[in-house]
């Protein structure tokens, strides 16, 4: 659903998202998140696309070629707001996401974790000092 609307141009805006977007990918976050799937984004987006593209393209699709980067970002964001309201601090969840090419959700929230309990540790703080 996401990529369909992504395809046609029709993002949440500012405060605007009549059709419900950031909720359905805080949806599909949680639904991933708390079952652990380990469930590459990227493939998913790049069949999605396809398929579209089997059905017939629209005459009002946007460039294809960019909407897997931009909607992985979109997922990102709502990513970044979860963490942040659960606790992470903004400056773990911000040096995750400095890493490229990161979709397997499960694996970036695991990636927070660690980094937060490694800079609690004698070492970690060591670093920060450093």
């Amino acid at each position: 659903m996401l990529v369909s609307f992504w395809a046609i141009d029709e993002k949440p805006t500012g405060s605007k998202d009549p059709y419900g977007l950031r909720r359905a990918a805080l949806g599909g976050i949680r639904v991933i998140l708390e079952n652990s799937l380990r469930i590459p984004l990227l493939p998913r987006i790049e069949l999605a696309i396809a398929e579209l593209k089997a059905a017939g393209t629209p005459s009002g699709l946007v460039d294809v070629y960019k909407l897997p980067s931009d909607l992985l970002a979109f997922f990102a964001d709502r990513l970044k707001v979860q963490l942040r309201e659960q606790g992470a601090r903004h400056d773990l969840v911000d040096a995750v996401f400095a890493l490229e090419g990161q979709d397997d959700l499960v694996l970036i929230v695991r990636r927070v974790e660690a980094l937060g309990k490694f800079l609690d540790t004698e070492d970690g703080k060591n670093l920060l000092a450093g």
